[in-house]
């Protein structure tokens, strides 16, 4: 090999490997400017407790952009699904959504039940003859954003679209008043 083509076959290594450096560098700075990340569960949690003040979260479960009980923020770009975050603040229960991507803002809303998520759970453990659910289980408690079916859960009228929802137990309301039911195997009561 001459002197002349090995200084042309470095040179051209020298080029090629500085290309892939700078496509490398392009696309890393694309990726940083345009991903938008996700929020997780363990987001939800964090963005209660840091920017809400909550002391304690109790629930943290998905829910649909869509629901009614999110009042004005329904539909308001919250992404392709949310995270309901109950949790307490001084004393008091707090409810608030996230959304799928952190730059849409998280927002409290208002509890969706006349009676208090404890006193549903109260009602549950009150109805089943048992405590099935205590403080330990709230993290497996999900709220089920819109007016549940009579079918589902042995034609139980509920009156309010949400309800919380642990093992085969639906928790919700009508007319005021706390409604529980529970689902067998099969799907009937």
């Amino acid at each position: 090999m001459t002197k002349t083509k090995r200084n042309l076959l470095i040179f051209c290594i020298t080029i090629g490997g500085l290309a892939v450096i700078a496509g490398a560098i392009m696309l890393s700075l694309y990726l940083i400017f345009t991903h938008d990340p996700q929020t997780s569960g363990e987001d939800a949690r964090r963005i209660a407790l840091e920017d809400f003040g909550m002391d304690e979260v109790l629930v943290v479960t998905g829910g649909s952009p869509h629901a009614e009980i999110l009042g004005e923020y329904a539909d308001k770009n919250l992404g392709g699904y949310i995270y309901y975050v109950l949790g307490v603040k001084d004393g008091k229960e707090m409810m608030i959504v996230v959304p799928h991507h952190y730059k849409d803002g998280s927002h409290q809303i208002d509890w969706p039940l006349q009676h208090s998520f404890t006193e549903c759970i109260a009602a549950l453990n009150e109805y089943a003859g048992t405590a099935v659910c205590e403080k330990d289980d709230y993290a497996c408690v999900d709220f089920y954003d819109f007016l549940p079916s009579s079918t589902d859960y042995g034609g139980a009228v509920f009156d309010t679209p949400f309800a919380l929802i642990f093992e085969d137990y639906i928790i919700g309301e009508n007319e005021g008043q706390i409604v529980i039911s529970r689902r067998t195997p099969s799907g009937s009561v």
